[in-house]
């Protein structure tokens, strides 16, 4: 039983590591409030790590950033696809910080005797899952919602609309606000050139992907970005 436990809390950090290096990689992409709405999911997820990795150093908190950073390089994708992401190492070292700083500030205050009249704050407990159903956020996403993964990094917030019809084609992902298309190569609803002379037509800028960026939020991200500036570089 000890042993299954230990598999399960194993499982469940490298899980939050790998969220942890989602939310450092998507900060190069936002700004502002959404940018430190990220930051503050990063720091949670730190947190959260920190209390189940404790245990496999027997309590030794001060080597907790140092786990935490050498679980995050293990866990890293292609070194090339990091390129595009700028600041991310920074980014993810700094937050690591933050986010061991604030559990050690938890944990004191756990073990501070309580003030008459208080109630003794408590520690977090283990997130409740209906059996086999894990929390939504933390369900690996098809591989088909890589691009849409990919757009709500480079345009937090916006509507995305999927099999928009368009002059008798259909558009993967259109996103009306930002006057954005994104398409697959080789899965052109009704022919690329088509799509290419309507899209030029409206002004829409159409984004084509690869099929293996299209697989990858990330690269799929800095595909989109770079696209992006491009047009808005000709635009001006």
């Amino acid at each position: 039983m000890a042993r299954r436990m230990d598999r399960e809390r194993e499982a469940r950090i490298l899980a939050l590591v790998d969220q942890l290096i989602e939310a450092a990689m998507g900060l190069g992409l936002l700004e502002g409030e959404a940018r430190a709405a990220q930051w503050e999911k990063g720091r949670g997820l730190v947190k959260e790590v920190a209390g189940l990795a404790v245990d496999f150093l027997e309590g030794r908190s001060d080597l907790l950033e140092n786990l935490l950073e050498q679980l995050a390089a293990q866990r890293l994708p292609d070194r090339e696809i990091l390129k595009g992401f700028g600041s991310f190492g920074a980014d993810l070292k700094e937050i690591i910080r933050e986010g061991v700083a604030r559990y050690r500030e938890q944990v004191t205050k756990q073990e501070a005797p309580p003030q008459e009249g208080q109630v003794p704050p408590l520690l977090p407990g283990p997130e409740v899952e209906v059996r086999g159903v894990a929390p939504a956020e933390h369900r690996p996403l098809p591989a088909a919602d890589a691009v849409l993964r990919a757009l709500a990094l480079v345009f937090p917030g916006r509507e995305v609309q999927q099999g928009y019809p368009f002059h008798g084609t259909t558009l993967a992902y259109y996103l009306p606000q930002e006057k954005v298309a994104v398409a697959v190569e080789g899965k052109f609803g009704g022919g690329k050139a088509r799509q290419e002379y309507y899209c030029r037509l409206e002004g829409i800028n159409l984004i084509i992907l690869d099929a293996a960026s299209a697989a990858n939020p990330w690269r799929a991200a800095q595909v989109i970005r770079q696209a992006r500036r491009r047009n808005n570089r000709r635009s001006g």
